[in-house]
């Protein structure tokens, strides 16, 4: 399991999904109020997958230059910082645009119903 993640997995939960996931998830937020698009959230989560493999090392001694571990964390953050983005977006849709648009899950949004065009 390890050379699968690039580092243990207690490591892995703690450092990738609990600290970078939630700065994932403040950098998805963050873009969407800015109206960034997906890619500046990939080269974002790059970013974050970086820092992630600098601290692995750094603070737990894992290995630096793992690149699954890289692809694995980076992919991982990636996904949380895609979700936060995505949901952000869908309530930043429904709130400054209420007259036009509804949710429809926590993802999406659809055209008001009952308006005429």
């Amino acid at each position: 399991m390890e050379t699968i993640l690039g580092s243990s997995l207690p490591v892995f939960v703690f450092l990738t999904v609990l600290v970078f996931g939630g700065c994932g998830v403040l950098t998805g937020q963050t873009l969407a109020e800015g109206w960034k698009p997906v890619s500046s959230v990939l080269a974002y989560s790059l970013l974050l997958g970086v820092g992630d493999r600098f601290l692995a090392w750094g603070l737990f001694g894992e290995q630096l230059l793992s690149l699954w571990g890289f692809i694995v964390h980076t992919v991982v953050i990636g996904l949380i910082t895609l979700t936060a983005h995505r949901i952000a977006i869908a309530r930043r849709m429904v709130n400054q645009y209420p007259w036009l648009y509804e949710r429809a899950g926590p993802f999406a949004w659809r055209d008001r119903t009952g308006i005429t065009g």
